[in-house]
């Protein structure tokens, strides 16, 4: 094993059989770094990351742009990480992996289908538990039961009435988000500027993501 010094990380490299070598990823302590090679090694000429350690080098060597992006993948893998973190990634069986998907939200199994995906690309493991799980399908926004005219009304009312100091600016949000139908983060990035009281128009031109950053909208 190579330990290599990142700033305030360390890196790791491994030799596998035949004296190709291995990148393992980044960790924040030596600590971390010595255990991700221990957690590598199986058995004679076989070699296989756990998923716990899979995990930790995923989120940081192949971290997505966004950061909204790299918070879900992080909840989810940390769920992910709870049912198997000492298991190795072949060691993940399909039955287990539907077993799991049926219960666990839709967002983490399809996170857990591109961690194992990428794992498969850099030929850590031979097969993807996750995918063709042929799960059923979610009804979706089509099926939504939305609320007519007036218990938008009504529910204005209610929000007027128990939020005290702030029912009418509940009551105002709820209105804006029936009629307007823009996103919450949309909503939330609004500025008395962009309202056109004499024309009725809303001008949309940005939006908070789930960082809470704010990002125009093209």
């Amino acid at each position: 094993m190579t330990l290599i010094v990142r700033g305030a990380k360390w890196g790791v490299r491994v030799r596998e059989p035949g004296g190709r070598q291995r990148w393992l990823g980044t960790f924040d302590t030596r600590q971390l770094a010595e255990q991700a090679e221990a957690n590598w090694t199986l058995g004679p000429g076989r070699r296989a990351p756990t998923v716990a350690h899979w995990g930790r080098v995923w989120l940081t060597d192949y971290a997505r742009e966004a950061a909204a992006t790299r918070r879900t993948y992080a909840y989810a893998v940390a769920q992910i990480v709870a049912e198997f973190g000492a298991a190795r990634l072949d060691d993940v069986d399909r039955p287990r992996a539907r077993r799991l998907a049926n219960s666990w939200p839709r967002g983490t199994s399809r996170i857990a289908r591109t961690m194992w995906a990428d794992a498969i690309r850099d030929g850590l493991c031979d097969a993807n538990p996750w995918s063709n799980l042929r799960l059923e399908t979610p009804k979706g926004r089509k099926d939504i039961d939305a609320l007519t005219e007036p218990e938008i009304q009504d529910l204005s009312d209610l929000a007027r009435r128990v939020h005290g100091d702030y029912g009418t600016e509940a009551a105002a949000i709820i209105l804006v988000l029936a009629y307007v139908g823009l996103r919450p983060g949309e909503l939330c990035a609004l500025r008395s500027a962009d309202l056109n009281l004499p024309d009725a128009e809303l001008l949309i031109r940005f939006n908070l993501d789930g960082s809470g950053q704010e990002k125009g909208i093209s």
